[in-house]
């Protein structure tokens, strides 16, 4: 990226880079799994510094239990719609095969 060009253009600054480092750190996870997750590798995806990383998001850690308290509430949510209506063991099977198809 050329050095003049800003990465974060429009709109409100802080919730440019908190949904561009949290959509790099998705893609992060999705890719390498969490054993083998990288904060350097999410700040270079989401065309950030380390340093930006660690005062916008507040560091591997905190990026960590946002970035999977997100995916299971989506998680939750499909559960939620698909299982509406259902009773019993029907509720129980389904919720179980979206919460894993998820």
């Amino acid at each position: 990226m050329p050095a003049n060009d800003d990465w974060l253009t429009g709109g409100n600054r802080r919730e440019q880079a908190v949904a561009a480092i949290h959509a790099a750190a998705r893609a992060e996870l999705v890719e390498r799994g969490i054993d083998r997750f990288s904060v350097e590798r999410v700040a270079t995806r989401a065309g950030c510094s380390r340093a930006t990383l660690y005062r916008v998001v507040g560091g591997k850690g905190a990026l960590l239990r946002t970035v999977l308290a997100d995916g299971a509430a989506r998680v939750a949510d499909r559960v939620r719609v698909a299982t509406e209506g259902l009773d019993g063991e029907a509720r129980v099977v389904e919720a179980v095969l979206v919460a894993v198809e998820r």
